[in-house]
């Protein structure tokens, strides 16, 4: 395993690690690290956030995106094969939609979640370049994993076009119990991770998360220049740009942490309305109750403000819900206490009418700990205390390379 950073100026994204600007000739053009790749057959896995970060392509003089096909073509890299991830190469199709191929590209959310072995014989190189958000449940970096475990599995090499993560450094929330592991939770990592994709990569490759990972040829191509301890608002931020239909903005990204749980419930989170995660409830819902309950909690810089919503999809479409939303002044919140204790106290206000999903929960939490300590009436502290010790110790062990 190996990654490559180059000095220089600031870049947002391992893509202009690969390719980089002259100013002279206004060009992209292939590093001359990578001339390699010349010889290779390459498949790329990408969407429509694989593109040039629009800071960079502020500070060049460009108006319009840069994808990073329209880069690999127009360096005369033979492209073999294109792949996608959930919600598809142009990132319309819904959360859980089945995506399917076309002529152009490969879906890996349809039938197949891996590339199948007879896409991988005309290829030398994968190549990964699609922007995460650094949580667990978020899928794009579970196809990075699938198509990794495939390309050792059929000797082909493996690249990742590295970009930041938008949350930054810290971590949040309960560490994945592997015996749940599923599609939308494959590490024993934390839900907040703190971990780039490609440092994801190497953490995989290097616990063995993947069969055969000793013959995975692993290569992670660097952004350069980020600041040691980037997070959020720091030196390497670059402006957030949708990453999925219900991710809009920063502010979703971050509160997904926590009221991404309620996808395990009977409660809407919001899909279908413009507000994502930040918005919730149900029909049935007392939210003037619940944001008296949620006060109590006194979340620094956080504001419940009660509001009715109609989803014009997902949980309960076309009924008028009693909803809640969730509004903050500053990125500095604790999103998962926030996410986990809105569940347990509408679980104490309504018994008789709120549902787990029991086994999609679990998923999603990474063990049935919360589900069975919200069910059996317990104080949420001591499980707070211990995930709180346990990801002490993740720290440790999570793979940093900037």
């Amino acid at each position: 395993m190996s990654c490559f950073a180059f000095s220089g100026h600031i870049r947002s994204a391992g893509l202009t690690t690969l390719f980089e600007y002259s100013q002279e000739k206004q060009v992209f053009y292939l590093n001359n690290n990578f001339k390699f790749l010349k010889n290779k057959k390459i498949g790329l896995i990408i969407n429509h956030t694989s593109k040039v970060p629009i800071n960079e392509l502020r500070e060049y003089g460009f108006n319009s995106p840069i994808t990073t096909f329209d880069l690999f073509k127009n360096t005369d890299l033979n492209v073999v094969r294109i792949f996608s991830p959930e919600h598809g190469f142009s990132g319309q199709y819904a959360a859980g939609e089945e995506v399917p191929s076309t002529s152009d590209v490969v879906s890996l959310y349809g039938k197949d979640k891996s590339p199948r072995d007879e896409y991988l014989k005309d290829i030398d190189v994968l190549i990964f370049d699609i922007q995460d958000i650094g949580a667990r449940y978020y899928t794009y970096l579970s196809t990075m994993q699938l198509c990794m475990e495939k390309a050792a599995q059929n000797n082909v090499d493996f690249i990742v076009l590295d970009r930041p993560n938008p949350l930054g450094r810290k971590i949040e929330g309960a560490i994945l119990d592997l015996n749940y592991k599923s599609f939308v939770g494959m590490n024993p990592i934390p839900a907040r991770h703190g971990m780039t994709a490609g440092e994801i990569a190497i953490f995989i490759k290097e616990n063995k998360l993947i069969k055969s990972a000793a013959d995975l040829s692993l290569q992670v191509i660097t952004g350069t220049n980020w600041d040691q301890d980037y997070s959020v608002g720091g030196r390497c931020k670059v402006e957030f740009e949708q990453t999925s239909p219900n991710i809009p903005s920063l502010e979703h990204a971050l509160i997904y942490i926590g009221t991404c749980l309620l996808e395990g419930t009977n409660i809407s989170e919001g899909r279908g309305t413009d507000n994502p995660f930040k918005l919730f409830g149900a029909p049935w819902l007392d939210s003037e109750e619940l944001i008296k309950a949620l006060n109590q909690f006194n979340f620094k810089d956080v504001d419940f403000i009660e509001k009715s919503f109609t989803p014009s999809s997902s949980k309960f479409k076309g009924e008028k819900c009693n909803g809640v939303q969730i509004e903050f002044s500053n990125l500095n919140i604790d999103a998962f206490k926030i996410g986990v204790t809105i569940i347990n106290e509408i679980y104490k206000k309504h018994p008789d009418k709120f549902e787990f999903k029991d086994n999609f929960f679990d998923k999603l939490y990474g063990s049935s700990d919360l589900r069975l300590a919200i069910s059996n009436g317990k104080s949420l502290d001591d499980l707070f205390n211990e995930i709180d010790i346990q990801n002490v110790d993740f720290s440790k062990k999570m793979v940093t390379i900037y």
